[in-house]
């Protein structure tokens, strides 16, 4: 029933995976042992997926007919900041008289960006406004609802080359999985009956978040130098979208004054560079097959942003919902 007046800034955000580009995923498998006269090639380890950003949490602030003045309030989507940078190694040879090259080790996905959280907000006689920003104070910031996802910055993985075999078949080198997605932005609500409502200035978002930059690359499938097929190179999974924009609304029968700006465009699809190698050769039996890659990003959608104000709506900033771009880095399957 009082009035609600937040002094500092209210957080809960998801967390983040690798806070520096320095300390993300960045682990190495080892080579796969030479096998002797007779017998396969060793096989590479196996590098499981990155971990994903935590989702951010949800802010409800109601009462019925007392004032609502607000402090900056933050529910963002973790990100994934490192580059997931891993390598796998080579397969080992077969055997000198018989076997199998051993394959190389696959990787896994990367992380996604964790989606925003929800900040609900209403009261049903009282107004809505942020708390007052004091100018003289050199620490004070403008009050923001901030509800992004979590962006991704990209994969940059690369596995290791098929073991060579002379009566029997190449190691295939191993698979990269799909690049992670942004985050979907949060959702944003500030509702009153009959209260007025007054956005703050520092910007209400509830953006998607970017996804991965995508720059993989497979190794060669090993070669037959006998008589036996020779193995392919792997496959490179899709790469991330970009996560989709939230909706905001923002609803009374009293005066709505729009302050600040209020932004929910979809992530940018980042450009994907991944390659794969080439397949190996073989004297008598089947070559082998280039890897395939996956399909590239799409840039995710605008959000909703709805403006009801019964008595007058009055904004003074830009009002943006628009799609994300799929930025220009090239697509090639080489």
């Amino acid at each position: 029933v009082g009035n609600f007046i937040g002094v500092g800034t209210i957080v809960a955000a998801g967390g983040q995976v690798g806070v520096l580009a320095s300390n993300g995923m960045q682990a190495k498998s080892g080579v796969g042992g030479d096998a002797g006269a007779t017998g396969n090639g060793g096989k590479s380890g196996f590098i499981d997926r990155n971990g994903n950003g935590g989702k951010g949490g949800n802010i409800y602030v109601t009462t019925t007919t007392g004032n609502i003045d607000l402090s900056p309030l933050i529910v963002a989507g973790g990100d994934v900041n490192s580059l997931y940078s891993v390598r796998t190694g080579n397969g080992g040879r077969g055997g000198t008289t018989n076997g199998n090259g051993g394959n190389s080790g696959s990787v896994g996905n990367n992380g996604d960006g964790g989606a925003g959280g929800s900040i609900f907000i209403s009261t049903f006689s009282g107004k809505i406004q942020p708390l007052g920003f004091q100018p003289t104070d050199p620490l004070q910031k403008p009050v923001a609802f901030l509800a992004p996802g979590g962006p991704v910055r990209g994969i940059f993985a690369v596995t290791g080359i098929g073991g060579d075999a002379t009566l029997g078949n190449g190691g295939s080198s191993g698979d990269i999985g799909n690049n992670g997605s942004g985050g979907k932005g949060g959702t944003v609500t500030i509702l009153s009956g009959i209260g007025d409502i007054k956005t703050p200035k520092g910007s209400i978002v509830t953006t998607g978040g970017d996804g991965g930059v995508g720059a993989g690359r497979t190794g060669d499938g090993g070669h037959s130098t006998f008589i036996g097929n020779a193995g392919s190179s792997g496959k490179i999974g899709h790469n991330g979208h970009g996560g989709d924009g939230s909706d905001v609304l923002i609803s009374t029968l009293g005066i709505l004054i729009v302050e600040g700006p209020v932004v929910s465009k979809g992530g940018v699809g980042n450009g994907n560079q991944s390659i794969t190698g080439h397949g190996g050769t073989a004297l008598i039996g089947r070559g082998g097959s280039s890897g395939r890659i996956g399909y590239g990003a799409d840039g995710g959608h605008g959000g909703n942003i709805t403006y009801i104000g019964a008595t007058k709506i009055t904004t003074s900033e830009t009002t943006v919902a628009s799609g994300g771009a799929v930025a220009s880095g090239p697509y090639q399957p080489l």
